[in-house]
């Protein structure tokens, strides 16, 4: 009898714990609302219906509405976001090609004589010596990021700067300016002879480079470190060679003994642009960067070349245009400093070459019957240089 009582109990027992044995452990606790719920009914394993819940009532042994499924749609992992970058960049263009600008006339004896340089003179001034200056500038990135793409508008702007080189020596400089092969002759206001037996001659460059870019940007999956582009491209390359004489500088100076031949080159280039970059993070606060990009299409080309007399008397000025094909490929190699989540710090280094394009020193031409100087399109010119910016989320 008394077996009977403990079974009873133990029967009862079971029923009123088992409900909270059974919930799932991402359920409200049952205890923190206050009041047990009702047992579930028993039923008979011949019934082919469950009850539905009563309205209004909580249970350990309903779901909560709203509890995340598998037919739910994930949160977007990549939201769109607004971002931008600003800082300094500049750029240093090669040296000009060795050339001889002028020789030391050994058989004058400091007297201005007329004759033409002496047979192996020795070399007196070489366009190499111009040592081209750092162009420094600012760049800027604006974009907007959206699902594993972005779309970004960015650019660069170096301004002009010069470079020289300086030669003095007392009726001994001889360049190789003539007049269809005559070197006694000028044109036409210029005193014959001017570019014999000169006390100075002096080399300038003068470069300025901008750039604008508009690009399709988008990475090759959710956890990938590689992205490519897409865009179009424009790049305005300018130069100016100028070729200095001053035949009696150091005598008696004269303006119009004075002569200045120069030559500008205005490359515009509009080319759709290819590229690739890859970042590989190091550790939580710094990334490694490298970018890689190529344009290729249409240079709008413009040159102008000048003679002028010291006292501002123009000999000639005449001018060109054309529009042939060039390319581009720049490439970057950069550190990342994480700041804060919404910035980081880029340091780097840029290169760039700029292939098929018009030198202003290509279209220099001795020979002042030749107005317009020479044209030499094919030439590569070469840019390298330190980036600085800040990257920032808005």
């Amino acid at each position: 009898m008394a077996k009977g009582w403990m079974g009873v109990a133990l029967l009862a027992l079971g029923s009123s714990v088992a409900p909270a044995a059974a919930q799932p452990p991402y359920l409200p606790d049952s205890s923190a609302q206050g009041s047990s719920a009702d047992p579930v009914p028993y039923l008979d394993s011949s019934s082919t219906s469950v009850p539905p819940q009563p309205a209004g009532q909580s249970s350990a042994n309903w779901l909560p509405a709203g509890l995340a499924n598998a037919w739910d749609r994930p949160p977007c992992p990549d939201p769109p976001v607004l971002y931008g970058s600003f800082g300094y960049m500049g750029l240093e263009r090669q040296r000009l090609g060795h050339g001889a600008a002028a020789v030391l006339d050994t058989a004058s004896g400091g007297v201005e004589t007329g004759n033409p340089p002496p047979a192996g003179a020795p070399q007196a001034a070489n366009f190499y010596d111009i040592q081209p200056r750092l162009n420094n500038g600012v760049r800027a990135t604006i974009g907007y990021h959206w699902d594993g793409q972005a779309f970004e508008l960015s650019g660069f702007y170096l301004s002009q700067n010069s470079a020289s080189k300086s030669y003095a020596n007392a009726q001994s400089l001889d360049s190789f300016f003539n007049v269809g092969g005559d070197f006694t002759s000028a044109p036409l206001g210029f005193e014959p002879g001017l570019w014999l037996q000169a006390d100075t001659i002096k080399l300038r460059l003068q470069t300025a480079l901008g750039s604008a870019e508009a690009n399709y940007r988008c990475w090759f999956g959710a956890d990938t470190d590689l992205s490519w582009l897409i865009g179009i491209r424009y790049l305005d390359l300018y130069e100016r060679f100028s070729f200095f004489t001053g035949d009696d500088d150091l005598t008696a100076l004269d303006p119009t003994t004075q002569a200045i031949y120069s030559v500008t080159a205005h490359n515009q280039i509009l080319a759709p642009q290819l590229g690739l970059e890859w970042n590989r993070a190091i550790n939580c606060w710094l990334a490694f960067t490298m970018s890689a990009k190529g344009a290729w299409g249409a240079n709008f080309l413009t040159v102008d070349t000048q003679l002028k007399r010291g006292d501002g008397f123009i000999g000639f000025h005449n001018g060109r245009s054309q529009t042939l094909f060039s390319h581009l490929y720049e490439t970057g190699f950069f550190l990342d400093f994480r700041l804060c989540d919404q910035a980081r710090l880029r340091a780097g280094y840029d290169l760039m070459w700029v292939v098929d394009v018009a030198e202003a020193l290509g279209q220099f031409d001795y020979d002042l019957s030749h107005t317009s100087g020479r044209t030499k399109n094919n030439q590569t010119i070469f840019y390298h240089g330190p980036v600085v910016e800040l990257h920032f989320l808005f």
